[in-house]
């Protein structure tokens, strides 16, 4: 077992090719903490230029309404090529939401998060927020200045025997305030009319 990692290098596994320090350029790096799938190899029978026409093949079906579960699963089926554009290739932002459109809508981005670290995104996220959200409750309190009076005016919008939803909903507010974030600009208020 001690040269594990050679005998795979000699194979090809490509997360073991591009940490290695011979072939390792600064751009690359090794993986991080819970990443699960750094850098997956392509499924049998794949390679590069059938995941490339796979990736054209989504582009329009993203144009196309109520078929989220083709999209899912193409999705699945084009994961080590996407993987590779973004660590191989390194692309910025816009070149992935123009390349892959699909990644940045909420249930793929959840998807997506499943696939790399093996962890549900909302449920963890969930979890930690209800953890933490007493320590920030008493952060919020001290903060001071304009900051303090913004999340005063929050915290005060809270019922003395809050319901779950409500806390998570003031501590989300009043990290994105904490943080110096618009509120305005990052949620969106809807109301819900249900028509019985």
């Amino acid at each position: 077992m001690a040269n594990y990692r050679t005998k795979l290098r000699g194979f090809g596994i490509p997360e073991v090719m591009c940490n290695s320090l011979k072939n390792k350029s600064p751009a690359n790096r090794k993986s991080a903490k819970a990443e699960v799938n750094y850098l997956p190899p392509y499924p049998p029978g794949e390679d590069e230029e059938s995941l490339e026409q796979e990736r054209i093949l989504l582009l329009t079906e993203v144009m196309k309404r109520d078929n989220a579960m083709v999209i899912k699963d193409m999705m699945a089926r084009t994961f080590p090529h996407r993987r590779n554009d973004v660590i191989i290739k390194s692309l910025g932002i816009e070149d992935l939401k123009s390349r892959w459109p699909a990644l940045f809508e909420p249930c793929h981005l959840k998807e997506e998060f499943q696939r790399i670290t093996m962890m549900p995104l909302l449920s963890t996220f969930m979890e930690n927020l209800d953890k933490y959200t007493p320590r920030l409750m008493a952060l919020f309190d001290t903060k001071g200045g304009t900051t303090g009076l913004s999340l005063q005016t929050i915290l005060c919008k809270a019922p003395s025997n809050p319901s779950i939803g409500v806390t998570r909903d003031v501590a989300i507010r009043g990290l994105v305030v904490y943080l110096g974030e618009s509120l305005h600009h990052l949620l969106k208020e809807y109301d819900v009319c249900f028509w019985w």
